[in-house]
């Protein structure tokens, strides 16, 4: 599996579809007063679809990442226990220790199969790490193949990087947590125009049927739409941590 590309199933691409479009409507019908005016937003749409791509990759990752530091926390275990790295790996399979694991479980059996053909367990980190493309897997994959080119104490190398993988989560996750409310009045102030939009119409429908019944009203909605897309990008972008 290449944890960098993902191939959308039936599901994804019809929830997907439904959401961008009932967006789209209701767009339209908010600054244009016609589901017609959907079609002025048609160049966002393909950025919204590659948008969700793209956070549904990137939250993949961060589930692995997760599982990958529960992994270690059971290697680093099975090493304090006296298994040999490999058996290490393999331990965890047989007592089935991360059964909830979506994305670990299937690698660690490729690993035991490798194993069980006489790869070594460097190369298959190795392997990976750049199938996952996520900095921790390789950052362990590079210091175990140190370690036995030069004898390292792969032990504490394990104890280690497990203890540096959980401080790392603990960090990202409070940054997380920051950001999050941030992340809300950004929401809010994307939002709030539309409301007030929808407000006006309903307690003075006549007041804004200038809007959309001439041409200069029309494209006083255009310019005001494009500035609300113009915000939602650039709070999108500032809210943006990789």
């Amino acid at each position: 599996m290449n944890y960098n590309m993902y191939k959308p199933d039936t599901s994804w691409v019809v929830i997907e579809i439904i959401k961008i479009t009932a967006l789209a409507l209701g767009i339209g019908f908010v600054f244009y007063d016609t589901f017609l005016g959907a079609f002025v937003t048609a160049p966002a749409w393909m950025y919204i679809w590659r948008r969700d791509l793209w956070r549904h990759v990137k939250n993949c990752k961060k589930k692995l990442r997760e599982e990958f530091k529960e992994c270690m926390l059971q290697v680093s275990g099975n090493l304090n226990a006296g298994y040999s790295l490999e058996n290490a790996f393999v331990q965890i399979v047989k007592e089935k220790s991360i059964t909830e694991s979506i994305y670990m479980i299937p690698e660690l059996k490729r690993i035991c199969i490798g194993l069980s053909c006489n790869r070594r367990i460097d190369d298959m980190l190795m392997e990976f790490g750049e199938r996952s493309q996520v900095e921790e897997i390789k950052e362990v994959a590079n210091l175990i193949v140190m370690a036995k080119a030069h004898g390292g104490n792969i032990i504490q190398l394990i104890r280690q990087t497990a203890a540096n993988l959980s401080e790392r989560q603990s960090v990202e996750l409070e940054i997380n947590t920051l950001v999050a409310a941030k992340k809300l009045e950004g929401n809010i102030m994307v939002v709030m125009p539309f409301f007030i939009v929808v407000f006006m119409r309903m307690i003075n429908p006549a007041y804004m049927m200038i809007l959309y019944e001439t041409v200069f009203g029309r494209l006083i909605m255009t310019i005001c739409l494009l500035l609300v897309l113009i915000a939602w990008l650039v709070i999108n972008k500032i809210m943006k941590i990789s």
